[in-house]
């Protein structure tokens, strides 16, 4: 279960530092990136809030999978 819940926080912080790169050429060469006609939001401090939430969970994710498994009896 806590390679499970590790895997989901290290993608969601890749999506979201992907997010953070695309949001920044939006507003950098106004270009329109996004999926499915949904386009990533080109605000500066949209971009940052991305950068800082998928730096925090990715970081999460890593120390999650780093620790060290409990030893069970038997």
């Amino acid at each position: 279960m806590k390679g499970i819940l590790s895997l989901i926080l290290q993608l969601l912080g890749l999506f979201l530092v992907v997010a953070f790169v695309f949001s920044l050429i939006n507003y950098t060469f106004g270009w329109h990136l996004g999926m499915k006609g949904q386009e990533v939001p080109s605000d500066p401090g949209a971009a940052f809030m991305f950068l800082g939430i998928g730096l925090v969970s990715a970081g999460a994710g890593f120390l999650l999978d780093r620790s060290k498994p409990i030893k069970q009896a038997g």
